[in-house]
């Protein structure tokens, strides 16, 4: 019986994995057709960030409905292990990252398209570490948070009232991913360190945009194309910067310090940490009344906080334009707006979003972000 149900389970997997892939080889091929690069690879990335986590729900869906959780179960109990926090560890590693195998091969059928828009040389093999890698990073991260949340909140319930520690979580939470975050990019993606010439240079330029005591660190991104820099870690004055190779390689020094003028921007007007922190009071304030925290009509409590959140991500766009203004302030506004009609046309990005995707990011886009730095320097 026990080998009937775990077949069964891997067959719902490479059933919901192949399927998606697929329907993502037929979507993408169909987007290449219409001729727009740009605009065919904005609707796969897109379809790519939705698509990608319902494969994976419908897994875990279709995996449990087949008696994955017998398999686990009995896994578990043969290694022996019981109760201990091993077993525990690895019931969890096996629930949770066994689906996500289906995630890992839906995307070989975007590959395949993604490769051809962007005239890539990356091998399909090195795609799939890669990616296997990052997977594996995300369910090692959700393994330990709910290990950690299970450790902390469950004491916290039995001495505090339920508000306080769903408000004592979101605070905990968001200063806990802030600090991971660095050694979560590294967990993530390869990185190394910037050699001699390399350090040199990205100091020079970091003189002139007021961003000073930053680790560098490398992202090695050239086989994919991407060109982008990134600041993480808690505000303080040693963060990390995240810089990839292919940046390195195809940006001047003007744009380059244009980009990280804009990094420095975003530090200082703490847009990552207002985005983390509204998006969890959001997600908290609506699950909050189910956890029975609030007496009464709590929903009324859910609809006020997803109101509130919207709008909070709605006009947290303005976080972005202070920054863009700050980095115009440091390198020029004609080398900000190069800067990011040249990322933008190098990443083969769009200039232009949809509404949703402003709210969602709360970030405008890179025409809007343009046109208000024009309209700044008159």
């Amino acid at each position: 019986m026990q080998l009937i149900e775990r077949a069964l389970s891997l067959l719902a997997l490479a059933c919901v994995g192949s399927g998606v892939s697929l329907v993502y080889y037929g979507y993408g091929r169909l987007l290449a057709r219409g001729g727009d690069r740009t605009r065919a690879l904005a609707r796969l990335r897109l379809a790519l960030k939705v698509g990608l986590p319902v494969t994976y729900v419908l897994a875990v869906i279709t995996m449990t409905a087949t008696g994955w959780l017998e398999v686990v179960d009995a896994v578990v109990a043969w290694v022996p292990l019981g109760e201990t926090i091993v077993g525990n560890v690895l019931a969890l590693v096996l629930l949770l990252g066994t689906p996500a195998l289906a995630v890992v091969v839906a995307y070989l059928g975007a590959l395949p398209v993604v490769v051809d828009l962007r005239n890539l040389t990356v091998s399909p093999t090195r795609v799939v570490l890669l990616l296997a890698r990052s997977v594996a990073g995300l369910v090692a991260l959700f393994v330990v948070l709910l290990l950690a949340l299970g450790a902390v909140v469950d004491p916290l319930l039995a001495t505090l009232p339920a508000g306080v520690v769903v408000l004592v979580a979101s605070v905990g939470m968001v200063v806990s991913l802030l600090w991971a975050t660095p050694l979560v990019v590294r967990l993530l993606q390869p990185t190394r360190r910037p050699d001699d010439d390399e350090r040199e240079r990205i100091a020079a330029l970091l003189e002139r945009t007021g961003l000073d005591g930053v680790g560098v660190r490398i992202l090695r991104a050239s086989d994919a194309n991407h060109a982008f820099a990134v600041l993480r870690g808690l505000p303080l004055p040693r963060r990390h910067l995240f810089v990839t190779d292919y940046l390195l390689e195809c940006a001047d020094d003007d744009r380059l310090r244009a980009l990280l003028a804009l990094q420095a921007g975003r530090a200082r007007t703490f847009h990552l940490e207002s985005r983390l922190t509204i998006t969890i009071g959001l997600v908290l304030g609506v699950v909050a009344p189910t956890l029975e925290s609030l007496p009464g009509r709590s929903w009324l409590v859910s609809v006020a906080a997803g109101i509130v959140g919207l709008v909070a991500l709605w006009q947290g766009r303005r976080l972005v334009y202070r920054g863009d203004a700050y980095a115009a302030s440091r390198v020029g506004t004609d080398a900000v707006v190069d800067a990011l009609e040249w990322q933008c046309a190098i990443n083969d990005r769009p200039l232009t979003w949809s509404r949703r995707q402003e709210i969602v990011r709360m970030e405008p886009s890179p025409a809007r972000r343009i046109g208000r730095l024009r309209e700044r320097s008159g």
